[in-house]
């Protein structure tokens, strides 16, 4: 009898391990998905002001963006399996987005890292 409480309390805890691990990679993927939709924003914003971009495809860019960012707003409130079902659609649509953008002759590679967020060198 008590080996199969230990069973069950082994069960259970690799059921919660998983299930932190599942949350903990989707936060991640949320991170990475708003990162990457500011960033397509910024250059979508940039590629109009150096005239690369027209007012009408900004507005379109800035259509889609506006919609990602409620995709991942709405996956806040979502329970895990939901979340990360509308992660992967609003990461799927950036690729969309990242895909309009270059057919428009947008530079759309993510910015290097500012220096002040590097390590700093240790002399």
């Amino acid at each position: 009898m008590k080996s199969v409480y230990v069973s069950i309390q082994l069960l259970l805890f690799v059921a919660l391990l998983a299930a932190c691990t599942t949350l903990g990679s989707s936060d991640k993927a949320w991170g990475e998905a708003m990162t990457r939709n500011t960033q397509l924003r910024v250059a979508s914003s940039q590629a109009t002001t150096a005239g690369k971009l027209s007012k009408a495809d900004l507005a379109e860019a800035l259509k889609r963006n506006d919609e990602i960012r409620a995709l991942l707003d709405r996956s806040q409130t979502e329970n895990s399996v939901n979340r990360t079902v509308t992660v992967n659609s609003a990461r799927s649509k950036l690729t969309e987005l990242e895909n309009f953008l270059k057919s428009k002759g947008v530079e759309t590679a993510p910015a290097s890292q500012p220096k002040s967020s590097q390590p700093m060198k240790k002399e």
